[in-house]
């Protein structure tokens, strides 16, 4: 064995003047190799265990002294088991490095689509919410609740009604207030009169009947303008938050 590897290593100085390459790697980058390709299906390499086996051949067969003698070959000697091993192994790390090139490949296929995509999901998300935020809120139009009341129209138009509302609600208590006003002064002008002059028991009633109907209505105006504050307070709540579902909705 170790006349055949010395045997081996004293070839490698012929190898230049044969044109076979010194190494198994400048072999498997001769340009007899079949190029790669990009393709995921089976790549025929059928002849590179014949090339590296020829060309290891050829090395030992040129660095082997003349002789006038030539010898049988004998497939069983120590220089033809090296020479298959080295065959072997170069066809097999040939095919092995062009195995994981085909799925590396595929892989960074693979992962330049998926990126892509979530790329794409990404910039259509930001572009629907780039579109909510610069949509003035001043346009945005309510939802349709069905009721003639409450039309689908802007929170402007809604707004500029609520206020219309409380306007003649707070006139309307103003006249209250006065017509109030009016009947204390003209129950006070009667008390009045009733000390200096007599006035009967029935009048006085009749005054007293009119006041409390007076208040009465004071009081029922005053419910009413609660009331229409108290709605006009929800109806700005729920605007806001109708407004805040469908951003985040969309």
């Amino acid at each position: 064995m170790a006349s055949a590897a010395r045997y081996f290593l004293n070839s490698t100085s012929s190898l230049e003047e044969d044109g076979c390459p010194s190494t198994l790697r400048d072999r498997l980058r001769d340009d007899d190799t079949p190029a790669t390709s990009s393709s995921i299906g089976p790549i025929p390499y059928q002849n590179i265990y014949q090339q590296v086996h020829d060309c290891l051949g050829k090395s030992l067969e040129t660095s082997k002294p003349e002789s006038k003698v030539v010898p049988t070959p004998d497939r069983n000697d120590q220089a033809s088991q090296l020479r298959e091993s080295y065959a072997r192994m170069g066809m097999s790390l040939h095919s092995s490095a062009i195995e994981h090139l085909v799925k590396a490949h595929t892989d960074v296929q693979a992962k330049t689509a998926s990126f892509a995509e979530k790329s794409s999901e990404t910039l259509s998300q930001s572009k629907k919410l780039y579109a909510n935020i610069a949509y003035p809120l001043s346009a945005t139009l309510c939802h349709h609740n069905d009721h003639e009341d409450h039309p689908r129209a802007t929170v402007a138009v809604h707004l500029k009604k609520l206020q219309e509302e409380i306007a003649a609600a707070r006139e309307e208590d103003e006249c209250c207030a006065t017509e109030e006003q009016a009947w204390k002064q003209l129950n006070k002008e009667l008390a009045d009169q009733g000390g200096q002059n007599g006035v009967d028991a029935e009048l006085l009633k009749v005054a007293e009947d009119l006041k409390k109907q007076a208040e009465a209505i004071v009081e029922e105006k005053c419910r009413l303008l609660d009331e229409v504050d108290k709605e006009f307070k929800a109806e700005i709540q729920n605007e806001t938050l109708k407004m805040m579902q469908d951003l985040f909705d969309d």
